[in-house]
């Protein structure tokens, strides 16, 4: 089941050309209704509280290092 996270639309563009790509290079024919797109989700007590954890650990540094390059 293909399965890209949610950052903006012109990026999850680029994830749906990919699927369609490996699906046709297996033979296979790619389905939007198999498609899933994913979002992070990080909660604590406050707003504020949930935000400075999320930065503040392995979900911030993937954005930071990994996924907004």
């Amino acid at each position: 089941m293909p399965m890209s996270v949610a950052l903006s639309n012109s990026f999850l563009a680029t994830h749906w050309q990919t699927v369609v790509k490996g699906a046709e290079k297996a033979g296979r024919e790619a389905s939007r209704n198999d498609w899933r797109i994913t979002r992070e989700v990080y909660i604590g007590e406050t707003d504020k509280e949930a935000r400075t954890q999320a930065l503040n650990s392995n979900l911030g540094r993937a954005y930071q290092e990994y996924l907004s390059p």
